[in-house]
């Protein structure tokens, strides 16, 4: 859920709108959402929808970004540096900086609103000459023959055997294939993810 907020331009729209839901005096501004309450008190609801963890600069910077004195800031972050737990004590208001767990199970479940999931999909298109040629790559030696190795031994314990003999021997012709083939030995381009 983080990733998907994260990734969204508008994300500022999502905390509105889950705010919204329960208290109706919200106003949004660039970075943070403003909260008055019936009793005149101001919370702000700051998302720092970054990956990297949040620091202390990053505290001070969000403190400067915000326009009053709030009575609650709430920060929502991917992580913290856990020295900051420390270091929001010396502000003259209350700071609360969740983590992603956090944000889910204080903000996302206890007001039933949640985040649209993006999910990234990378459509791969194979054809046959692919095909063949990863099937019979070099890296894929070792598998044929630990696998016909594998089939030769079993075929020792069971009666019918020839069944066996024969794949067995068909996956060393493949090993072979794939070892001396010049053709089929480019190196394969693996993905990070």
């Amino acid at each position: 859920m983080f990733f998907s907020l994260a990734q969204e331009k508008n994300n500022m729209d999502f905390f509105y709108n889950l705010v919204k839901s329960r208290y109706s005096d919200v106003n949004k501004y660039k970075s943070y959402i403003e909260i008055t309450h019936n009793n005149s008190s101001k919370v702000i609801l700051y998302p720092f929808m970054k990956f990297q963890k949040l620091l202390h600069d990053d505290v001070i910077e969000i403190t400067n970004n915000i326009k009053i004195i709030p009575d609650k800031l709430v920060i929502t972050c991917n992580d913290y540096d856990k020295s900051l737990l420390n270091f929001i004590r010396n502000f003259t208001f209350e700071i609360i900086i969740i983590d992603k767990f956090e944000t889910y199970s204080a903000l996302y479940k206890e007001y039933d609103y949640y985040p649209k999931i993006i999910v990234v999909q990378r459509k791969i298109k194979y054809n046959f000459k692919d095909f063949i040629s990863n099937s019979f790559n070099r890296t894929k030696t070792k598998g044929y023959f630990l696998s016909a190795l594998a089939l030769l031994i079993i075929s020792f314990f069971v009666q019918m055997s020839i069944y066996y003999c024969i794949v067995a021997s068909l996956l060393l012709i493949f090993a072979l294939f794939s070892f001396t083939n010049k053709i089929y030995n480019k190196k394969i381009e693996k993905e990070l993810l």
